[in-house]
């Protein structure tokens, strides 16, 4: 049998930076981008100040639920077996290493968003921006968002201009998990970046680890 494409659409984004204090970047910052970005999502997107997003009446059409926490589909789906919906967005931090970054001196980070996401990228901008005034790190170093810029290197955004360009999201054909026929009768994963695992909810610790989870 041969397995067929489906479409998907995805778009990567590059976050470049300019330092206004002192930011500490620790080893893998992803974490650090990830609560900052949350942070400021929700405060720039929520209206009725509700300290839980489950019970809100506008969840649904709220871009904080949207992009940032799904919870569980409101229709059953065979693929999520009452898990939470995947969120439809990847950070990816600068390069791994902790260091110091200086007040002038630029970094980048990548951004992938995903499916529906990409009708908020107006709002998730704004979020950016917000996280990086606000300091990021130990010390709460802060940032401005200088430009924003697509895979190819094209500028779509800036404070200065406002608008963000018109550009392709349209949907990309992701192939099919490949199989395998004659596997092998030992698997070796090599991890570069920090793992967390679930099993129903709860972290996988090492120990617990088998073939099957």
């Amino acid at each position: 049998m041969k397995a067929t494409l489906f479409s998907l659409p995805l778009t990567r984004y590059r976050f470049d930076c300019v330092a206004q204090t002192p930011i500490r970047l620790p080893d893998h910052a992803g974490s650090l981008l990830r609560g900052a970005f949350g942070r400021a999502l929700r405060q720039v997107a929520c209206i009725t100040r509700e300290k839980d997003c489950a019970p809100c009446a506008l969840k649904a059409g709220c871009p904080y639920t949207a992009v940032f926490a799904p919870g569980k589909p409101a229709q059953p789906h065979p693929l999520l077996q009452n898990s939470e919906i995947p969120v439809p967005y990847v950070i990816e931090p600068p390069a791994w290493g902790a260091r110091v970054v200086e007040g002038g001196e630029r970094f980048a980070f990548h951004m992938v968003l995903v499916g529906r996401a990409l009708e908020h990228l107006p709002i998730v901008i704004l979020a950016w921006r917000r996280a990086l005034a606000r300091g990021l790190g130990a010390g709460d170093g802060t940032a401005q968002l200088a430009t924003l810029r697509d895979e190819d290197g094209d500028t779509l955004y800036t404070p200065e201009d406002g608008a963000i360009k018109a550009h392709d999201t349209s949907p990309r054909a992701v192939p099919p998990a490949p199989t395998f026929p004659d596997a092998p009768a030992t698997l070796t994963l090599r991890f570069f970046t920090p793992l967390r695992l679930q099993q129903n909810g709860k972290a996988l610790a090492p120990h617990r680890l088998t073939p099957r989870t």
